[in-house]
């Protein structure tokens, strides 16, 4: 009987917590609803009008004063629009400007953003998730709840309340570029599941969701920031597939679904009319039959969809007519949208009841949001909800379980641990600068001799080949391929010339290995491929995912969530499970200096003297001693200084010289290039240091040359003469080749050294000789691609021309020289050659000394044997008082050095301006690149110049 008792009580007191919770909920709805009737009772036209418009900015400093700032306290005073579109910005700053701008308004404000990913999509500290097709791949509805619930907690931890996610769209069209992986995949069902998760995410942190591109913008392409996009179909497919999601969306009440700019013939008579201005799409098919309450919101009103085919008042006036409540304004005057619109309804266009119904669910959207009690939202000082570790680890989950295994013909999955032939390839459809990224460090971290290359759009078909044939055949290519979709890019696949190079590569070993960071339908252009995985995201979260994934670290679980026409069908892909907890290295790496920016207080570097020799570079302009440079100067692997000054040349108009400015570097070219090049084969045992040079190239030894040696050449002791114009006594380069063959020495080798560009031109047809390779081609496969040094080479393609500083002006070969060589033995041996005819800038230098420095290695790149460093940079007295390293000049005498670099140091000086000096005691790196010799060589300004300009580099350093 007791018991009894209590389990009633207990039944009267839910009833009663039931009752009490009911109540609340209908206390607020009608206080909402209270206020919503009060405002809009309150409003003037102007008022109502203004709330129909979402404006656009970047959360950047801006004075009170600006008229940036000017603008938008304008448009939320006096304007009162609706809230404002938030593209990107710095999380400070964006709180910052929120409060501000919510201080501002009668009524609150809204703020959005276009997190698709995650807040830290838009700012950096914020969690950025893969894109919403790996959540598909994984299959879990709850992660697309807690992508959802994550993206409202750190939205509205900076002021946000609203979000234009998640993309319903349907991507059923392997061609669609501006979709893809945006979509969670090819199925209406998959879809539906994902994106009313991910609302119901938001709403369980009162955070307002925007389904998008209605009626669905997947079988498009055409990406409709360029032009009108079209979807074709018949009504009953429409339902079936595209309206499908959106209908699941509405079912969970979602808060505003956005219009997309594409037309849809079935469902629009007039043609051409895209969503955005169809009534019979937006009312007659989202109000009245699918019966959506919520807010209908455009799409950006300056995109190519509109504006290339409507004006823009045409546009604003039939989105509203259409029966759109809110118009995203982006790149336009609010001022002006305002008094369109009022005019319109003046006109009778727009009547002011149809105003009022939409400013009354915008006002609504506001209440259910509770702005209308804390307009701030969550907005807070403390910042462990932001970035915060579980969340982190969330989105590195969800990447990991997002890969998907698509084929493996050849059981190359996992990686051995012994693979020792591997090259790692990334391919980009955009222009990168080269950057190695996260996937390469990481994979050649546990691959060391791994050949590491980057391919972008700035590439040409040599650039290409050079690569293709740096790779063994039969080795094992690894390539990232980094083809994803962007905004006005208008495709989605790999360029041509990236396809071509995969299926040549394909000529040369059968081991390859993609893995695709983004768009998954590319394995249609090279479908002979064996293994192909697909992570869908590109972040770094991803590349580390796709490490692990194919070095059997974590388990490769994910189903694909579209069709790859005759390659795989949705919801298939092949398991693999994890091998080992962690990867080691196959033997012990070992990681050298890189060069990278940094202040000279951090390595000992006194700034006053440092600033003297900044003016006295700026002298040097005003005295006339070059029209411009690059100075660059490093310690213990910082560049302290990288100082780009003058122009390139003395016209006023000329372009200002940039710290990627490529000069001729001359006879620097003779250490760089072709001492580097016997380094290479010395630690081959391809060459003696002592061998005679008729021992390689016979025709040599006419005349008494026969005991000359390479060490002879190298050390500028061979008695061949300082210089011979063969240019001029000989038209072809075989020729004046001869002319060296048949030259008689002015001294006995060894006797003393004469500086000879003739003894280096003779090296060079040794390596040749001795490799079977053009030198050019030699070093930039050994040395110039393992160091990343991406603008040194001879020859420069026509596509850096502009960025290339002029040298003399030669009548005889047609006015200024530009973007070929200077020294004219060098140009008429065809701009290869063992003296001259190298280009390169300062910090490709840098690397290059650098590697010098720290004995042959730069970072997990052995270049050359630490002994064969130590040898080729010490004085070799073979000559007394010779100041001659191995290719290299020492300190002497009035040497381009000055005063004070140390006996040990060694450097070079090139005809152009140019000079690089190397100091081992200090691990002091100095780099002057000018061209001097603009427009006539007769100037010679720059010795006095440069020796003071090096004295002060080593004055200024105080340790």
């Amino acid at each position: 009987m007791k018991n009894r008792l209590i389990l009633f009580l207990a039944f009267l007191l839910l009833i009663s917590t039931c009752s009490q919770r009911v109540g609340i909920q209908k206390h607020v709805l009608l206080n909402n609803r209270n206020w919503v009737e009060r405002t809009l009772k309150s409003m003037t036209l102007e008022q109502k009008i203004g709330q129909m418009i979402l404006m656009t900015f970047r959360p950047t400093y801006m004075s009170d004063s600006s008229n940036a700032w000017l603008t938008i306290k304008n448009d939320i005073v006096n304007n009162h629009v609706f809230g404002y579109h938030i593209w990107s910005g710095e999380i400070f700053a964006a709180r910052h400007y929120i409060k501000k701008m919510q201080n501002l308004a009668e009524i609150p404000l809204v703020f959005s953003a276009d997190f698709e990913r995650g807040v830290g999509i838009k700012f950096d500290g914020a969690v950025e998730f893969p894109p919403n097709m790996a959540f598909g791949a994984t299959g879990k509805t709850d992660y697309a709840y807690k992508l959802g619930a994550s993206t409202a907690i750190e939205g509205r931890a900076i002021g946000f309340s609203m979000v234009f996610a998640p993309v319903a769209d349907i991507n059923n069209n392997p061609n669609n570029p501006i979709i893809n992986t945006r979509s969670f995949g090819e199925t209406p069902e998959l879809v539906s599941e994902m994106v009313q998760a991910f609302i119901k995410g938001t709403h369980d942190h009162q955070y307002a969701a925007t389904v998008k591109h209605f009626p669905g913008h997947g079988d498009t392409e055409t990406d409709s920031h360029i032009d009108l996009a079209a979807i074709y179909g018949k009504r009953s497919r429409l339902d079936q597939i595209e309206l499908a999601p959106f209908k699941a969306a509405i079912k969970c009440g979602v808060d505003a679904i956005m219009t997309a700019h594409i037309y849809v013939p079935e469902l629009e008579k007039e043609p051409g009319i895209p969503a955005t201005l169809s009534s019979e799409i937006l009312t007659d098919l989202l109000r009245e039959e699918l019966g959506f309450e919520g807010i209908i919101i455009t799409d950006a009103m300056s995109m190519g969809g509109i504006k290339n085919n409507f004006t823009e008042n045409y546009a604003l006036i039939n989105a509203i007519q259409s029966g759109c409540d809110l118009i995203i304004n982006s790149g336009r005057d609010a001022t002006a949208a305002v008094n369109v619109i009022k005019t319109a309804v003046k006109k009778g266009k727009i009547s002011e009841e149809r105003i009022n119904i939409s400013v009354k669910r915008l006002l609504t959207l506001k209440a259910k949001l509770g702005l209308h009690k804390n307009r701030y939202v969550d907005i807070r000082s403390e910042d462990n909800v932001i970035g915060n570790p579980k969340t982190a680890e969330f989105a590195r989950q969800v990447a990991d379980e997002a890969v998907t295994l698509v084929k493996d013909d050849r059981n190359l999955l996992p990686l051995s641990s012994e693979i020792k032939e591997i090259a790692i390839i990334n391919l980009h459809d955009v222009d990168t600068r080269h950057t190695e990224n996260r996937f390469q460090r990481e994979l050649s971290a546990i691959y060391p001799d791994a050949g590491v290359f980057t391919l972008d759009l700035s590439d040409d078909k040599e650039d290409f080949e050079q690569v293709a044939q740096s790779i063994p055949d039969n080795a094992l290519v690894v390539i990232g391929a980094f083809a994803r979709y962007g905004a006005y890019k208008g495709h989605i696949d790999l360029p041509e010339i990236q396809t071509e190079f995969v299926n040549q590569l394909l000529k040369k070993t059968s081991n390859i290995i993609v893995y695709s960071f983004g768009n998954p339908y590319i394995l249609r252009q090279f479908p002979d491929i064996s293994t192909y995985v697909c992570g869908f995201g590109w972040q770094d979260i991803s590349q580390r995912a796709a490490v692990k994934a194919l070095t059997g670290q974590i388990a490769i679980s994910g189903k694909m969530p579209v069709t790859i026409p005759s390659i795989i069908n949705f919801g298939e892909g092949l398991q693999r499970t994890a091998v080992i907890k962690s990867f080691e290295p196959p033997y012990p790496r070992s990681v050298s200096l890189k060069i990278r920016k940094g202040f000279p207080n951090e390595v000992g570097i006194n700034t006053l003297k440092l600033s003297e020799l900044e003016q006295l570079l700026e002298q040097g302009l005003v005295d006339s001693a070059y029209p411009g440079g690059v100075f660059l100067a490093a310690k213990d692997g910082v560049v302290f200084s990288e100082i780009p000054f003058g122009h390139l040349n003395y016209e006023s108009n000329t372009p200002s010289v940039n710290r990627w400015t490529i000069y001729d570097i001359a006879s620097v070219t003779k250490p760089v290039a072709t001492t580097s090049a016997a380094m290479l084969l010395y630690d081959q045992g391809l060459l003696n240091l002592d061998e005679k040079v008729v021992e390689t190239i016979p025709e040599f030894g006419q005349n008494g040359k026969d005991r000359v040696t390479i060490r002879h050449l190298l050390t500028h002791s061979s008695g061949l003469p300082a210089f011979i114009q063969l240019w001029k006594v000989a038209d072809t380069p075989e020729a004046m080749l001869r002319q060296i063959y048949q030259c008689q020495p002015e001294y006995i080798a060894s006797e003393k050294s004469v500086y000879s560009c003739l003894g280096m031109i003779m090296l060079q047809k040794v390596i040749e000789t001795k490799t079977g390779q053009a030198l050019d081609t030699f070093l930039s496969e050994n040395l110039f691609q393992p160091l990343q040094m991406i603008h040194t080479f001879y020859n420069p393609p026509a596509k850096y021309f502009d960025n290339i500083a002029p040298t003399e002006y030669d009548p005889e070969r047609g006015g200024i020289v530009h973007g070929k060589v200077h020294d004219e033995n060098a140009y008429y041996l065809g701009g290869v050659s063992g003296n001259a005819g190298l280009f390169s800038t300062a910090w490709d230098l840098a690397k290059f000394a650098q590697m010098l420095l720290n004995k042959g290695q730069y970072g997990d790149q052995r270049i050359f044997n630490e002994s064969t460093v130590e040898l080729f940079t010490k004085r070799q007295n073979l000559i007394k008082v010779s100041d001659r390293a191995l290719g290299w000049g020492m300190p002497g005498e009035k040497s381009s050095s000055g005063q004070y670099f140390s006996e040990n140091s060694y450097g070079h000086t090139g005809f152009t301006g140019t000079s690089i000096w190397i100091d081992p005691e200090k691990n002091l790196i100095g780099i002057l690149l000018t061209n001097r010799v603009h427009p006539t060589r007769e100037n010679r300004k720059i010795y006095e110049f440069r020796y003071k300009i090096y004295n002060l580099l080593q004055e200024s350093v105080t340790d």
